[in-house]
C-alpha cells in the first residue's frame, strides 16, 4: 500500500471526506493545484500503477471510494443523521395526534356501522386479505342460468348432460 500526497480544493476535500469520487487533472497531480487542503492518501499498489500510467500520458485520475482507504462515512455519522431525522419527524407528528384522533375516529365509526349494516342485510363485506378478500362468496350463476348451461351447454356448440342424452363422439354399441 503506497501513499500519495495531494493538494485538494474545497469541493474535492468534501467529496473525499464523504467517500464520494473526485477527479484530479494532470495539472493538479503535477503540483499546479489551486487547492488549500493537503492530504496524504493511502492507495493500493495496482491503483498507484494506474495513477503513474495516467501521469506519463498527461492525463488526470479519478479517485473513488474503492481506491481510497480513508474518507468513508463513519458509523457515528450515520447514527447521528438517523437520530436527527427521527427527531424532526417526531416533532412534526406529536402535535398532530389529537387532531388525527378527532378527525379519524368518527370516520372509522361510520365505516364500521355501514359494514355491519351491509352484513346484516346480506350484502358483501369488504375484507382485506385472507380467503374472503371480496367479501362473502356469492354463486357464480343463478339457478336459472345453471339449468340453461347444463341443458344447452355453455355455448351453442357444446351441450350439457342434464337431459341424459349424449351427443357427438363415436362409440361402439355394447353387447
Amino acid at each position: 500500500m503506497d501513499s500519495v500526497k495531494l493538494r485538494l480544493t474545497t469541493p474535492q476535500m468534501r467529496n473525499y471526506k464523504s467517500g464520494k469520487p473526485f477527479q484530479l487533472s494532470y495539472q493538479q497531480l503535477t503540483g499546479h493545484s489551486q487547492g488549500k487542503h493537503d492530504v496524504e492518501m493511502p492507495l493500493p499498489n495496482h491503483h498507484t500503477k494506474l495513477l503513474m500510467k495516467n501521469l506519463s500520458m498527461g492525463k488526470g485520475y479519478r479517485f473513488s471510494q474503492a481506491h481510497t482507504a480513508g474518507g468513508a462515512i463513519s458509523r457515528d455519522d450515520v447514527i447521528r443523521k438517523a437520530k436527527n431525522t427521527f427527531d424532526k419527524v417526531a416533532n412534526f407528528v406529536k402535535p398532530a395526534i389529537p387532531v388525527i384522533k378527532e378527525v379519524a375516529l368518527p370516520i372509522v365509526k361510520d365505516l364500521a356501522r355501514d359494514a355491519i349494516t351491509k352484513a346484516v342485510k346480506g350484502g358483501r363485506i369488504p375484507v382485506e386479505g385472507g380467503a374472503l378478500k371480496d367479501g362473502i362468496p356469492q354463486p357464480l350463476y343463478t339457478t336459472k342460468t345453471t339449468d340453461r348451461i347444463m341443458t344447452n351447454g355453455l355455448t351453442s356448440h357444446k351441450s350439457g348432460n342434464k337431459n341424459g342424452l349424449m351427443q357427438g363422439g363415436s362409440f361402439l354399441p355394447l353387447g
